[in-house]
C-alpha cells in the first residue's frame, strides 16, 4: 500500500513535490502554489523491470524503463531512464488501484484517468473540475526526492544514455560539414589560382623562372621528365604546377625544351 514520504527534499524553481512509495510503485507528484496537479511519474515493477509513466502538463506523456545503473559489480551509478515504448496498460491500472487505496482520492482518480487516456485518448472525457486538486502538507524536515535523472522527463531533457549518442552524432555531422565545406572553398581557390598563374605563363620565354612564380600563388611545383607513351605519343620535358584537395586537384603544365616554354594547359584531375 502507498504511504506518503514526509519529508521530500524540494528543488529551487520547480513545483512542490510529494513522494509515496511501497514495495512496488514509487509515486512523485508536483503540484503549482494553488494545489493543482501539474505533473506526476509513476515508477513501477521495482523489483523486476522498472518502468516509468511520466505526465506533466504541457509536455505530455513519456514512458521509460529506468536502468538502475548497477550491473557493474564495480561501480554504483545513478539511475537513469532509457527509452521503452512498451507500455502494460492494464497490470499498471489494476497494481496501481491496489495499491493506492491509502491516498487521497482525488490525486489516485487523476492518475488513473491519465493512465486511461494515454492509453485510449479518444476514449476519456474530460477530467472533473475537482480532479488534480490536492491540498498542500505543511513543510517538514527536507529529505532526498527522485534523483536528478529520474526527473529528466520533467524538464523535457533528454535522458543522460541518450544525451551522448546525440551528441556525438552531431559532432559527426559539424566534423563532416566542416570538410565539405574546407573541400569546396579548397577546390575552388587551387582552379582560381592556377588558372591566373597559368595566364601569365609565357610560351618562349625561360622556363626557370616560373617555379619560383608558382610559390608566390602559393602552388605546388612537380618536374615530369621526356617520354613516350605506348600509342608513340611523345611528351617534352613538363613542369606542372598544381594546388587541389585530395582527388580534385587542378594543374598548369608547362611543357619546355632547351630551357624555353614551348607549351601550356590547364588539366582538372577529379
Amino acid at each position: 500500500m502507498l504511504n506518503e514520504v514526509e519529508s521530500v527534499k524540494q528543488q529551487p524553481g520547480e513545483d512542490f513535490c510529494r513522494w509515496f512509495r511501497d514495495e512496488y510503485i514509487d509515486l512523485y507528484v508536483w503540484t503549482n502554489p494553488s494545489g493543482t496537479i501539474t505533473g506526476f511519474q509513476l515508477c513501477y515493477d521495482k523489483p523486476g523491470k522498472e518502468r516509468a509513466f511520466t505526465w506533466f502538463s504541457g509536455k505530455g506523456f513519456f514512458h521509460h524503463r529506468i536502468d538502475s545503473g548497477d550491473q557493474h559489480p564495480t561501480k554504483n551509478q545513478s539511475p537513469v531512464l532509457v527509452q521503452d515504448g512498451l507500455f502494460q496498460g492494464d497490470e499498471v491500472e489494476r497494481r496501481f488501484a491496489e495499491n493506492s487505496k491509502s491516498l487521497d482520492a482525488n490525486l489516485a482518480a487523476f492518475v488513473t484517468q491519465k493512465l486511461k487516456e494515454y492509453q485510449s485518448p479518444s476514449k476519456t472525457s474530460g477530467l472533473s473540475p475537482a480532479l488534480g486538486l490536492l491540498p498542500k502538507p505543511a513543510p517538514t524536515v527536507p529529505q532526498a526526492g527522485p534523483s536528478e535523472n529520474v526527473r529528466s522527463a520533467r524538464s523535457g531533457r533528454w535522458p543522460p544514455t541518450l544525451l551522448w549518442p546525440a551528441k556525438a552524432l552531431l559532432a559527426l555531422f559539424l566534423v563532416f560539414a566542416l570538410t565539405a565545406a574546407y573541400a569546396v572553398f579548397k577546390v575552388r581557390w587551387a582552379q582560381s589560382q592556377v588558372e591566373k598563374f597559368c595566364g601569365e605563363v609565357v610560351i618562349g620565354e625561360p622556363v626557370h623562372g616560373y617555379e619560383a612564380k608558382a610559390k608566390d600563388f602559393w602552388l605546388k611545383v612537380r618536374h615530369l621528365p621526356e617520354m613516350t607513351e605506348e600509342d608513340s605519343r611523345r611528351h617534352p620535358t613538363r613542369l606542372l604546377v598544381w594546388e587541389g584537395f585530395v582527388f580534385n586537384r587542378w594543374f598548369c603544365e608547362i611543357g619546355h625544351a632547351g630551357g624555353k616554354v614551348i607549351s601550356k594547359k590547364i588539366v582538372e584531375l577529379d
